[in-house]
């Protein structure tokens, strides 16, 4: 199946992240300190809030998501504010990674990335976003060692995509809701996407 790609217009008015965490904390026995019990899969849900939305903006998304919620959805992620920069056509550099860490080649020698940047990374047809957990900048020869969060999910393969520039999240989406007024404009527009791995 071939996941819906969502609009990119209007922009959205709200987005709050999520990190779903199927880790957690273990009370320690009898007044012991507790314990962080830290467990691979974490992922990411966006709860988004559209803006105002003419009837024709609307149907554009209700078609769009109601489409999603059978096949799944890709949305562009927004960073407000923020401008990723030129970094080149990042891609996985070397097979078998697993944790906190991805090696990459081919970025634009220089570039600096920020903490809280979201990133996405192709598999197959399958996209996993990330987030740099903390600055850094790509050596001379276009090589880096990304810090991420959460760890990686899935292995990927030597010369997977690194979305840097428009980075894309794929998931399931919770059914939207909306309501016409008076005026005929869409008021309330909101939807969930959570990543499915």
């Amino acid at each position: 199946m071939v996941a819906v790609t969502l609009p990119d217009s209007p922009g959205p008015r709200n987005v709050q992240w999520e990190l779903v965490d199927f880790g957690g904390i273990v009370p320690g026995a009898l007044g012991g300190p507790d314990q962080r019990v830290n467990r691979l899969g974490n992922r990411w849900r966006a709860t988004v809030e559209m803006p105002v939305l003419t009837a024709k903006q609307a149907r554009e998304w209700s078609a769009a998501l109601v489409r999603g919620v059978r096949l799944g959805v890709l949305w562009e992620i927004v960073q407000p504010g923020f401008s990723p920069g030129v970094p080149g056509r990042p891609l996985v550099a070397g097979a078998s990674q697993t944790g906190w860490e991805l090696d990459a080649d081919t970025f634009t020698p220089g570039y600096v990335w920020r903490p809280g940047q979201f990133i996405s990374v192709l598999i197959g047809t399958q996209r996993y976003i990330y987030q740099f957990a903390e600055s850094g900048r790509v050596e001379t020869d276009g090589t880096a060692t990304l810090p991420i969060e959460p760890a990686l999910r899935v292995s990927p393969g030597d010369g997977d995509t690194i979305e840097v520039v428009r980075p894309v999240m794929q998931g399931l989406v919770a059914a939207p809701a909306w309501a016409y007024d008076v005026d005929k404009l869409a008021r309330g527009f909101s939807f969930t996407i959570t990543e499915t791995r």
